[in-house]
C-alpha cells in the first residue's frame, strides 16, 4: 500500500537546514507521532509531493528546496528565509478509515450514554493516555457541528486530565486502538449553561461518534 493524495498518513521526521545540518524541528523529541492528509495543503508542497509514492514502513529523504518550504519569509527564528530544508520521514501507517454515518436522531439521558459501535483491539485508554482520533460531533437531532473529518486531519489530545469536556475524558475510558464509540454525552458533560458559540446552544446535549486511532501512555 502506497500514499497517495488524500491520504491520512502516521509519521514520525526529523527536520533540518540543508546547509547545515542544524535540526529544527523532530516528532522523535516530543515522543508522539505525527499525523497528516497529503495533497491537502495543510503541509509545505515538498511534503505534499514527496511523500506521494511512499510505502508503509519506508524511510525517505526529502531535500526541499525554499520555494517547495517556507520561502522568503522563513519559519520563526530556527529557519531562515530562502533556506533549503532536509527531512527524514519514516511512514509508519496509512490510516484505512471510512467515515461513520450522522446518528439517527435520539434522546440522551441524564448520564453519559457509551455504545461501542465496534470493538479495537490492544490495550484500553486509561487516564493520562494521549490518544489520536478521528470523531463526528452532532446535536441529537442529526445535525453536525464539528468533524476531524472535514478537515482532513485527525485530532490528537491527552484524556482524562480536562483537555476535552468532561463526556470525553469519561467517555474515550475504556477503548482500544481501532475502536468505534458512539457517545451520548448530557449537557453538564459537555458544554453547559454556557454553550459554545452559535453551534451549539446552551443546555445542550451533544452525541460523538469516536474512532480511536492510535494510544500513545
Amino acid at each position: 500500500m502506497q500514499a497517495e493524495i488524500g491520504d491520512v498518513l502516521e509519521v514520525n521526521y526529523v527536520g533540518a537546514l540543508l546547509s547545515d545540518g542544524t535540526e529544527f524541528d523532530a516528532s522523535w523529541n516530543r515522543s508522539q507521532t505525527f499525523f497528516v492528509p497529503i495533497g491537502m495543503g495543510a503541509v509545505i508542497p515538498g511534503w505534499d509531493q514527496g511523500i506521494v509514492g511512499m510505502r508503509e514502513g519506508g524511510r525517505r529523504v526529502l531535500i526541499t528546496p525554499p520555494h517547495l518550504a517556507y520561502g522568503s519569509s522563513g519559519a520563526g527564528s530556527s529557519i531562515p528565509p530562502d533556506a533549503s530544508l532536509v527531512f527524514v520521514v519514516d511512514l509508519l501507517s496509512i490510516l484505512d478509515l471510512e467515515p461513520p454515518a450522522i446518528p439517527e436522531p435520539t434522546e440522551v439521558g441524564e448520564l453519559l450514554g457509551v455504545e461501542d459501535l465496534y470493538e479495537g483491539t490492544g490495550d484500553p485508554v486509561e487516564s493520562g493516555d494521549t490518544v489520536t482520533v478521528h470523531y463526528l460531533g452532532t446535536l441529537t437531532d442529526g445535525t453536525v457541528f464539528d468533524a476531524s473529518w472535514r478537515r482532513g486531519m485527525p485530532f490528537t489530545t491527552v484524556i482524562g486530565v480536562g483537555r476535552v469536556i468532561a463526556g470525553w475524558d469519561q467517555g474515550i475510558v475504556g477503548m482500544r486502538e481501532g475502536g468505534r464509540r458512539l457517545l451520548k454525552i448530557p449537557s453538564d458533560l459537555a458544554y453547559g449553561e454556557r454553550g459554545s458559540g452559535a453551534a451549539i446552544p446552551p443546555n445542550t446535549p451533544l452525541l460523538f461518534v469516536v474512532d480511536l486511532i492510535r494510544i500513545q501512555s
